[in-house]
């Protein structure tokens, strides 16, 4: 295994060193071309905006479909501006002023706003209050405006900026010898565990693929750290000079933001949360005495009139699925997120995809508990489904698995079990009632007492026909050219059916040969000069 040092390229810390000095570089390269700053984005109202200057929001106003607030927004700023940039003029000169019933702002004789009313119900308070608030608002951010972009706050500024990018690069090349360090030691003491555990788990873990997997989730922890280091101190940097501080504030409303949000949702759903989690606890709870109650049951050590051992655990699986359901409606108003369009919108969507695509699983499903209820057959039971023959080896929630006599898998739909005829030979040998027969024909000229009684010899001789009850022999037809005799006899043994069946007609052969009576297959439509025999050797 590589150590950590090795896993970065020298590629990545190249481009990574070149971000850093980008980002150091920036507030001196800002503030050799001065930056405009651009239009404000609306926050929250649509006919809401604030007043930014040099990134510093000073109040909000409001405007209407004709005057935008955005646009009424900008003026504003760019009026503040344009008195800052005036050496000669002096801040303290910004008053308020009465214009026909409304209040303005001004600064000597140029007007710097007007305070509507719909200002002051921002805030709640009269319109003059804020309008005194406003103005000395404006008055501090001149006077901002101007300390900011002094020779010896700049220096300053510059300082703090080199200072904040060393202490992120010596930051970085901390974390990634703490972190190579960390790598080295778990590989030094858990590689030697990690080779025992693929030893003793067969192969079912890859000790090289979870040996990735950490890795990978230390190089994550390294990465997640150093972008917040980065972030931070990139804001620490955009902020200190007033032609940057924009892009500061541009970062906060695209990152900042949605996190804070998402922050204040988790907090938010706090008391939700722990509804759910009460309601998790309670839940499993309840379905940890169902699971003991129904396997008592299945085992014979609880005793219930209503409930049968061999479906006590289907039951329990039936049950289970109801109250996971009601556990899930009670809990949907609650989790988080479900009153949203989106939220609604994906419930719908997979409702409409279960209910198109997922008929057959569903009917497949309840066919499968209800084969298991009806008791059509069980787990090794030979049954005949259609025109398949063979032994029940699986029953599962979609299809039911038999295995012919010729070793094939064959699957057929629970569906199509329940609409097809089922032939349980399983079930009539527990009943002690399993009959195997077969049909021979035989001419007009042989005594039906001589056959019945070969037809009985040879159901004594074949091996897995029982003695008792006694075999019987029917008389099918009276046909044109034959009699149509029937050997039935007890069988104990459904699985050797076939062989059993084998080895009664081999018996039938060679009795009727002993006797010289031919079996009329294929038919005869006059009776030979000789008869028609095996011969005896």
């Amino acid at each position: 295994m590589t150590t950590y040092s090795h896993c970065m390229t020298r590629r990545r810390w190249t481009l990574l060193a070149l971000v850093l000095l980008a980002a150091a570089m920036l507030p001196v390269i800002a503030g050799a071309v001065e930056l405009k700053e651009p239009a404000p984005a609306i926050v929250g109202a649509p006919q809401m905006a604030p007043v930014l200057v040099d990134g510093h929001e000073l109040f909000r106003v409001v405007g209407v479909a004709a005057y935008p607030a955005k646009r009424r927004a900008a003026e504003i700023a760019g009026r503040i501006i344009d008195l800052a940039q005036d050496p000669a003029f002096d801040s303290s000169s910004v008053q308020l002023a009465d214009d026909e019933g409304t209040i303005v702002i001004v600064a000597d004789a140029t007007r710097v706003m007007t305070v509507l009313d719909q200002d002051a119900a921002l805030e709640g308070l009269t319109t003059r209050i804020v309008a005194v608030a406003m103005a000395e608002r404006i008055r501090e951010a001149i006077d901002e405006y101007r300390q900011e972009r002094a020779p010896g706050y700049i220096v300053r500024s510059v300082a703090v900026i080199a200072a904040v990018t060393f202490a992120v690069v010596a930051l970085f090349w901390s974390l990634r010898w703490l972190f190579g360090r960390l790598l080295n030691v778990l590989e030094a003491r858990y590689e030697a565990r990690l080779d025992t555990l693929e030893e003793r788990s067969a192969g079912a873990v890859d000790a090289d693929q979870l040996w990735r997997v950490i890795r990978g989730l230390v190089s994550g922890i390294w990465w997640v750290a150093l972008l917040m280091a980065i972030s931070l101190a990139a804001d620490v940097a955009l902020q200190r000079l007033p032609w940057t501080r924009f892009l500061s504030y541009a970062f906060r409303t695209l990152v900042e933001n949605p996190v804070r949000k998402m922050l204040s949702a988790v907090v938010d759903s706090i008391p939700n949360l722990v509804f759910l989690l009460i309601l998790f606890f309670v839940v499993r709870y309840v379905l940890r005495m169902l699971q003991a109650l129904f396997m008592g049951i299945s085992r014979r050590s609880i005793k219930i009139a209503a409930l049968e051992p061999d479906t006590a655990m289907v039951t329990y699986r039936l049950i289970r699925y109801g109250i996971l359901a009601f556990a899930l409606v009670v809990a949907y108003p609650y989790i988080p997120g479900s009153g949203s369009d989106a939220f609604k919108g994906i419930s719908v969507f997979t409702g409409v995809l279960l209910s198109i695509g997922a008929s057959s699983i569903v009917a497949n499903t309840v066919a499968g508990y209800m084969l298991i209820y009806r008791k059509a057959f069980s787990l090794g039971d030979v049954v005949r489904i259609g025109e398949q023959v063979g032994r029940v080896a699986d029953v599962r929630q979609q299809v039911s698995v038999l295995m012919t006599p010729k070793n094939e898998q064959v699957m057929i739909p629970n569906s199509v079990i329940v609409s097809a005829e089922v032939t349980n030979y399983s079930a009539r040998v527990r009943a002690g009632q399993l009959i195997l027969h077969s049909t021979v024909s035989i001419g007009y000229d042989t005594p039906w007492r001589q056959v019945e009684a070969m037809l009985l010899e040879a159901a004594d001789r074949t091996p897995g026909l029982l003695k008792a009850p006694k075999p019987f022999v029917l008389k099918r037809e009276l046909a044109d050219f034959y009699v149509s005799y029937e050997i039935n006899a007890y069988s104990d043994s459904a699985a050797k059916m076939l062989k059993t069946y084998s080895a009664l007609h081999e018996n039938i052969l060679d009795v009727f040969n002993e006797n010289q009576v031919q079996i009329m297959s294929p038919h005869f439509e006059a009776q030979p000069a000789e008869p028609v025999l095996a011969r005896k050797e």
